[in-house]
């Protein structure tokens, strides 16, 4: 179950193509570098790497902020950012 989630979540943010500020953060964009992404919101909350037939190696940078009840999550693939998403109080989600 956990790897069919993981793969909707794939299929979706390969599909999806704008960027965006994110609240109160710098601005992201596709194709940006883990070391920009770094410089624009900090260091992550943790970092997940994973495999899927799909799309291959993917590396995913969580940022959670639990006392504002967000989380923001910063995909990559070949180094650079391919999508990313904020969800504010689990009600709210924004692809980009």
């Amino acid at each position: 179950m956990k790897k069919f989630i993981i793969l909707i979540s794939l299929v979706t943010f390969f599909s999806c193509g704008s960027y965006n500020v994110i609240e109160e953060k710098g601005k992201l964009e596709l194709g940006m570098t883990p070391e920009q992404v770094v410089n624009a919101w900090g260091k992550p909350t943790t970092i997940v790497e994973y495999e899927t037939a799909l799309n291959g190696h993917v590396t995913a940078y969580m940022y959670i902020q639990v006392m504002k009840s967000t989380s923001q999550v910063v995909h990559f693939k070949d180094g650079v950012v391919v999508n990313f998403m904020y969800e504010k109080n689990s009600k709210e989600n924004n692809w980009r």
